[in-house]
């Protein structure tokens, strides 16, 4: 992944990160070949939103990021027109693998990634906490980072602060 954000340039780039939602039930369920072949089927289907010059990853097992790259100003509209797109090719029933449609969610955090390499670290930690916040609420959703709000930029900033005022006490 660490890469995958290297090869961006300095052009704000709209960064999508996801999970499958319940996968291991698709492995208990149906067992590894068949999750195998979800995990290939999602990719492929990701690898062909409609969505110009982005680049999709793998992250982990069922954890996937998307990146493309989206002017500052439109981040806002078209931010979201692409997160949907993405949701949308997910959720499509899956047929084929198995003797009846597999249905799948996903829980995503997205953000907008500006700036030099910390802060698109910073970013990336942002919509991944995003993400877990959807599990955590339920799944099957996606949160944006606010832009506006300095917790959701610098996410970890609070928290070591906190820590830190801890430790010199």
């Amino acid at each position: 992944m660490n890469r995958l954000i290297s090869s961006v340039t300095n052009q704000s780039t709209f960064l999508m990160v996801l999970n499958l939602d319940n996968f291991h039930a698709i492995n208990a369920t149906y067992g590894y070949r068949v999750g195998n072949k979800v995990v290939q089927e999602i990719a492929s289907r990701l690898k062909y939103v409609p969505i110009i010059d982005h680049v999709v990853g793998r992250m982990d097992g069922n954890e996937f990021i998307v990146l493309a790259p989206i002017d500052e100003a439109e981040f806002a509209e078209h931010g979201n027109t692409y997160a949907n797109w993405i949701i949308e090719a997910i959720e499509r029933p899956i047929e084929g693998i198995s003797h009846e449609p597999i249905r799948l969610t996903a829980s995503s955090g997205v953000s907008l990634l500006t700036g030099d390499y910390m802060n698109r670290q910073t970013q990336v930690y942002a919509a991944e906490a995003l993400m877990q916040q959807v599990k955590l609420d339920g799944k099957a959703g996606t949160l944006f980072v606010n832009q506006a709000r300095e917790l959701e930029q610098h996410p970890f900033e609070h928290v070591l602060e906190k820590e830190l005022g801890q430790a010199l006490a």
